[in-house]
């Protein structure tokens, strides 16, 4: 992988929420409205769906700097940085906020065109239910909360033309595989407002069958779990047989992918199979490489099968600790080490800084049981395990709470022993960043990268209230950065406003996902980044 921080770059000064400013006393710099929504929009990770809900600060942001370009003749780019986030870091929903919100732009900008929102729509929308996605979004974004028919008749003709045509890049099974959901928006009903216009006979009775519901079932194991359930049994012994039989065959499979047999560890283990190939598997070297999985996915998996994880009095842990096999458990542990190999490299000397306060002892979204503090817990150990153990670089990693510490890991620990190690300090309940600057200026790293995992909500030195942002001091104070240092904020959350996205250097990451690691590599230098989107990507 390439090396993350490279000499000589200086970090751009960029506020995450109209009208901020910077600390008391620290400058503020006006940046080209290009990079700043590249920036926007690459650090947006958490909460994507809420792009579509009008009191959201970033998509107001995102929209005006879309209005910008615009204004200025460079539609082009925006549809271009749509094309990029969606084929180069490979998003998905931003690339579908982009493409609408441009066209909706356009549309009441006057005197403002755009040749290519066709083909921009079609080529955005790369899986099937991204077809749905997007009509949903043009809906909220076009449409009358009280009578969306209002949608129908003002949503741009190129815009609908481009999901048409979308339709004929997807065969039956595609459509099927992507047919359920919880989405309030069906195929069917994208096809009444768009109709697409096949290419051929097949798609022709293809689009025949999407309307009228009348696809024909794809043979999965999902399928097949469904049929056992509907399936007649002498008796329970039968039906348990006939299950382990399907969930045996399932595991022997070569043609199964990782992923499918890391998430169908559960079924493996209630089923009773044998589990020699599926630990073959998950162990592989350059199946753990080519899966591009993150340690937190192991950290996950381990965790839900029983694995000991967080001992913490703040904790309650009710997973079964009855359903995790050793060998399993052991397999899973031996995979978290190998996918530290799929972090980039983030430079010579990396400091961690990493929320360890009470605040940190919540869920990182309603949609997630995996709390901010296993998440900072996790990627602290394993971006220190890959610099130091894998890459023979330096690293260190910093807590914080009522007080700061360094972890000083043997290179012989685990990463996954590292990382419980944290989970299961207590540092206090307070959320004193500077507490973690102090510790890592008296460990003596100068550090050419600093990342800071935390929920954000911080104070400086005494203050103890959530807010006392006045007090909080750059690292620049103790001597652990300059002009050079490359500074990321990954706000655990998903808040725009956090202390640290308000001081010049900062680069802010705004939510939890997989992702966040590209998105880090993307940051590296953001203003080749842009000239890459002018001169490479075609539309």
């Amino acid at each position: 992988m390439s090396k993350f921080n490279q000499a000589g770059l200086a970090p751009v000064s960029v506020t995450t929420t109209p009208n901020t400013v910077t600390n008391e006393g620290a400058p503020s710099f006006k940046m080209d409205y290009k990079l700043e929504l590249y920036q926007a929009v690459v650090t947006t990770l958490f909460g994507e769906g809420k792009f579509y809900e009008s009191g959201d600060q970033r998509a107001k942001r995102i929209t005006r700097l879309v209005k910008r370009c615009v204004e200025n003749g460079e539609a082009d780019f925006v549809a271009k940085l749509a094309v990029y986030t969606r084929e180069r870091m490979y998003l998905r929903s931003i690339p579908v906020f982009l493409t609408v919100t441009l066209a909706k732009v356009i549309r009441e900008t006057e005197g403002a065109k755009y040749e290519k929102t066709r083909a921009l729509t079609a080529r955005v929308i790369q899986r099937a239910d991204e077809l749905r996605e997007m009509f949903a979004a043009a809906e909220a974004i076009f449409g009358d909360p009280k009578d969306n028919k209002v949608f129908k008749r003002v949503a741009p003709k190129a815009l609908l033309k481009g999901m048409g045509d979308a339709f004929n890049k997807f065969d039956g099974y595609q459509f099927k595989k992507y047919s359920g959901g919880k989405g309030a928006v069906k195929f069917s009903d994208v096809m009444r407002v768009v109709h697409p216009t096949p290419e051929s006979k097949e798609k022709s009775e293809l689009f025949k069958q999407v309307m009228e519901g009348t696809l024909p079932a794809i043979d999965t194991w999902e399928t097949q779990s469904a049929a056992l359930g509907h399936a007649e049994y002498e008796t329970e012994e039968d039906k348990a047989e006939a299950t382990k039989t399907m969930w045996q065959d399932h595991a022997n499979n070569p043609r199964q992918g990782y992923m499918a047999k890391l998430r169908n560890l559960r079924n493996y283990l209630k089923s009773g199979v044998d589990l020699t190939n599926v630990i073959d598997h998950l162990t592989n070297p350059l199946a753990v490489a080519k899966s591009k999985q993150l340690p937190f996915r192991f950290y996950t998996a381990y965790r839900e099968l029983g694995g000991e994880t967080i001992t913490s009095r703040w904790y309650h842990d009710d997973t079964d600790k009855t359903m995790g096999s050793p060998q399993l458990l052991s397999a899973l542990e031996d995979a978290f080490d190998l996918s530290v190999n799929n972090l980039p490299d983030l430079g010579d000397d990396v400091l961690i800084i990493v929320d360890q306060s009470g605040s940190m002892w919540s869920q990182v979204s309603g949609r997630s049981t995996a709390m901010c503090c296993e998440i900072g817990g996790v990627l602290g150990a394993a971006v220190w395990y890959n610099q130091v153990v894998n890459l023979g670089k330096k690293a260190m990693v910093a807590g914080f709470a009522c007080r700061g510490k360094v972890y000083n890991w043997s290179k012989r620990t685990s990463s996954l022993s590292a990382a419980k190690q944290m989970m299961n300090t207590n540092l206090g309940g307070s959320t004193r960043i500077n507490t973690a600057w102090q510790a890592a200026k008296d460990a003596g790293l100068t550090p050419s990268t600093i990342v800071v995992l935390s929920d954000m909500q911080m104070t400086g030195g005494d203050n103890d209230y959530w807010g006392a942002y006045d007090n909080i001091m750059n690292p620049e104070d103790y001597g652990l950065a300059d002009a050079n240092t490359l500074k990321i904020s990954v706000n655990l959350q998903g808040y725009d406003n956090t202390p640290l996205a308000v001081n010049n250097g900062w680069y802010q990451i705004a939510g939890w996902s997989d992702k966040i690691f590209d998105v880090i590599e993307a940051m590296k230098n953001p203003g080749d980044a842009v000239n890459v989107i002018l001169n490479d990507i075609d539309i």
